[in-house]
């Protein structure tokens, strides 16, 4: 860890025990901002995922290309139901 994150992690941990000792109350949080991080959290999870598969799409599966080679002799709708499963 860096001096400047043990400085924070210093710094955090004793304003908590300020707050505890005087009996002081923690910065509430404001409802359009917890809405806000909400929106945040999904966006980062959806741009995640679409990362995640655009490289498989990219970069496809050797193994699964010699399934499709492998279905050419079947008809389109038995391919399809294997596919499916």
């Amino acid at each position: 860890m860096s001096v400047a994150g043990l400085k924070k992690q210093f710094h955090k941990a004793s304003q908590l025990l300020s707050e505890k000792i005087s009996g002081a109350e923690g910065t509430k949080l404001d409802e359009d901002f917890m809405e806000m991080e909400r929106k945040i959290d999904v966006t980062n999870k959806s741009v995640f995922e679409l990362i995640t598969k655009t490289t498989e799409y990219l970069q496809p599966n050797p193994g699964r290309n010699g399934l499709y080679l492998s279905l050419n002799s079947v008809t389109t709708t038995e391919a399809d139901c294997l596919l499916i499963v």
